[in-house]
């Protein structure tokens, strides 16, 4: 099982004391899931959006530590605390450990996540992030239900063509429902290995809960996300929708024949389906009971 520990610091104030807790924990785990809480949220003292800091951290963090990480916004303005640590457990992939700058509700986190919580003191020796240099981004949305070779082909195709890769888990609050299998953070762990085999080092990848893809959340997108320039997508709403707000869009090159209710149907009928997903995800969800849990939402209900 792969270990992970998740912090949740103020990002925009990184100093010292917050560098060597993320230094010390690469050292321990196998990946680090760092969250960005209240991503949407505005004050006095943010020059930058949270997609730019999020380009600055991610530049920054691949300079101090080599062990995968997840770096992941979440929105959560005017969100009571409790509410937004319970979206940690749906938004987050799966962690053992939680490191905290926020030192008012430890024991109350604790209560909610059931996973041991530490508290730092994080101090005021701020230290310097430089800026990321500008680059040709292109954003993939999908709700990887689950992750397929289709989803493979517009990976291999992005990583040609642009500089850096931005996936979204969309619907990240939907699961264990017959066309959503997996949770935003099983679907995060599916995907990850897949890009670090793909473009190591060149892609954000995020879990969001949007249940419907509207142009308030494309907005949405722009704030909470690094700027891209291009949209890579074959539905029509969303190519409407992009091109209305100003990217350019593109659909896939290749000629697939896949589908996730393809795959979901195969996973009922205990069929093969090692063909159409890559292997590393084909072991997730097996590893996982991925399959096996949508065999048991497909039983009816006995009432006796």
């Amino acid at each position: 099982m792969c270990k992970r520990a998740l912090l949740a610091f103020n990002w925009r104030k990184l100093t010292r004391a917050h560098l060597n807790c993320i230094q010390q924990q690469a050292l321990l785990y196998d990946e680090l899931v760092l969250v960005m809480p209240d991503a949407a949220g505005l004050s006095t003292d943010n020059t930058y959006s949270c997609g730019q800091w999020m380009t600055h951290l991610h530049h920054w963090l691949q300079q101090h530590i080599s062990i995968p990480f997840y770096l992941l916004p979440i929105p959560g303005k005017g969100v009571e605390p409790v509410l937004s640590w319970l979206r940690w457990r749906i938004l987050c992939p799966a962690f053992q450990q939680v490191i905290t700058d926020e030192t008012t509700w430890h024991a109350q986190m604790e209560t909610v996540l059931r996973t041991p919580v530490t508290v730092i003191e994080a101090g005021n020796d701020v230290l310097p992030v430089t800026a990321a240099l500008p680059c040709r981004r292109g954003l993939f949305i999908t709700r990887a239900q689950p992750f397929h070779n289709g989803h493979l082909a517009y990976i291999q195709q992005m990583q040609q063509e642009v500089d850096e890769l931005i996936v979204v888990i969309a619907m990240a609050n939907r699961s264990h429902q017959q066309h959503d299998i997996a949770t935003g953070g099983e679907r995060l762990a599916m995907v990850k290995p897949v890009l670090q085999q793909v473009a190591p080092g060149r892609y954000y990848l995020v879990a969001l809960p949007y249940s419907d893809f509207a142009m308030e959340n494309l907005y949405e997108l722009e704030y909470l996300l690094p700027a891209f320039d291009t949209v890579y997508t074959v539905n029509p709403s969303v190519i409407v929708m992009a091109q209305t707000a100003g990217y350019a869009t593109k659909g896939l090159d290749a000629r697939i024949t896949v589908s996730s209710t393809l795959i979901r149907n195969c996973m009922i009928q205990h069929q093969p389906y090692a063909g159409y997903v890559p292997q590393s995800v084909h072991d997730y969800i097996e590893q996982q009971g991925i399959a096996a849990r949508l065999r048991q939402l497909q039983e009816k209900e006995n009432r006796g």
